[in-house]
């Protein structure tokens, strides 16, 4: 059995990358379970055949926006067609194949940063196991310039105080490392440090277009304790974070749900 994913003779681009370096790290652990994956977006599914091949007793659903037809022997394998952001069919994907919900949940779709975002959350919050993991794919789309909500990434930013405050931190310096230790040196030190520390406090430039934008959203509910914390004066309950945690790499990002999460159970009727 193999350990390591190998896209050969599947009908998919995965393979093209070091996707499947990453995945194998993180899917391992359930090569040998009765797991339930779940991906959006799986153009003529020849990676939903790889991903029943990895996972020998493994349930495996896609869904794409377009009609995919495997027209082969496909056991295991289950195919729907729909938008991503549609709850009605995400929903019915999971009353149909995972009633306890999904080990494993891929976004491949759209690479639309709102679109992404909607399906992330209503899956993640709703249909994701807790100690599942969640796969964002493609999100560095953000930084071309022609893809719908993509948009160039701005090399020549300029910061208008880096002189000053360079300036302000040689001055600090001859200060600190002057011999004299009289009171006018403690004084002088106090207000150039808050003179820096006064425009230090801005906002660092960031690129936050598409997808980009959306996966640095997500790094906020990493610190979704402090935000909501009392003590940091809060006006909304306070929270612990969702993610146990949450590794960005070249194109993918892994998020492992937390395992005090909450998942909504569906019954069929």
């Amino acid at each position: 059995m193999q350990n390591h994913l190998n896209s050969e003779g599947y009908d998919t681009d995965k393979g093209t990358s070091s996707y499947l370096d990453y995945y194998s790290s993180y899917f391992q652990q359930f090569i040998n379970k009765d797991i339930c994956l779940f991906e959006l977006g799986i153009k003529r599914g020849g990676s939903l055949l790889m991903w029943r091949d990895y996972f020998k007793k493994g349930k495996i659903v896609g869904l794409d926006i377009e009609p995919v037809d495997l027209k082969q022997n496909a056991d295991r394998v289950f195919i729907y067609q729909g938008l991503q952001q549609d709850q009605k069919i995400l929903d019915k994907i999971r009353m149909e194949t995972a009633e306890e919900g999904f080990d494993i949940i891929i976004d491949d779709a759209s690479h639309i940063g709102e679109l992404s975002r909607l399906s992330f959350w209503y899956l993640f919050d709703n249909h994701l196991k807790p100690g599942g993991i969640y796969v964002v794919e493609d999100w560095r789309t953000g930084y071309w310039d022609k893809w719908p909500d993509g948009h160039k990434y701005n090399m020549n930013r300029i910061d208008l105080f880096k002189g000053l405050r360079d300036s302000l931190d040689n001055m600090l310096n001859r200060v600190t490392t002057n011999t004299d230790s009289g009171k006018n040196k403690v004084i002088v030190r106090k207000v150039i440090r808050r003179i820096r520390d006064l425009l230090s406090q801005k906002r660092l430039k960031s690129h936050d277009y598409g997808m980009v934008g959306f996966i640095k959203q997500l790094i906020d509910e990493l610190g979704m304790d402090m935000i909501t914390s009392p003590d940091r004066g809060s006006k909304v309950p306070f929270r612990r974070n969702k993610f146990q945690k949450m590794e960005i790499f070249p194109g993918l990002v892994f998020i492992v749900k937390s395992q005090n999460g909450n998942i909504h159970r569906f019954s069929r009727k």
